[in-house]
């Protein structure tokens, strides 16, 4: 099941990323689909029952980490951007591919959601909660098209 109020949790949660407090906040974006279920398990990771969510440290990190236009540029991305995060759902549901295998800072699993975009991808990184049986916004990146 999708989340029907996400749109609005969404544009209220990323208001409260930015103020100083760090009172935590979830947005359910919702289930996770069959097609990342199977992917899943042929790394032999079990998503049954899991769902996508965002909390407001992965807002945090995403806009703080890569959102500056300058620092983004040299490193050849595009600065990640609030209606970036808004459109979450974009990237869950319809992703082209998706890797597994890697950790965060953490140590905990991640999962890699690439997504063709008109002027390049993005990349949604999804960490792996099992204690809570959620994908939770880890980070996202924003690549623009090599130029040919």
């Amino acid at each position: 099941m999708i989340n029907p109020d996400f749109e609005k949790e969404i544009d209220i949660t990323i208001k409260k990323a930015a103020e100083p407090q760090n009172n935590n906040s979830v947005v359910i974006i919702g289930d996770i689909n069959e097609k990342l279920i199977n992917e899943a398990q042929k790394h032999g990771i079990n998503l049954a029952g899991y769902r996508h969510n965002i909390d407001i440290y992965g807002i945090k990190h995403s806009l703080k980490r890569h959102g500056n236009k300058d620092r983004e540029k040299l490193q050849g991305q595009l600065p990640i951007t609030a209606k970036d995060i808004k459109n979450a759902m974009e990237y869950v549901y319809k992703y082209n591919s998706c890797s597994f295998g890697e950790k965060n800072e953490q140590g905990r699993d991640i999962i890699k959601l690439y997504k063709q975009m008109p002027d390049g991808y993005m990349l949604y990184i999804e960490e792996i909660r099992t204690k809570r049986h959620t994908l939770t916004l880890n980070s996202m990146r924003k690549y623009k098209n090599p130029k040919k």
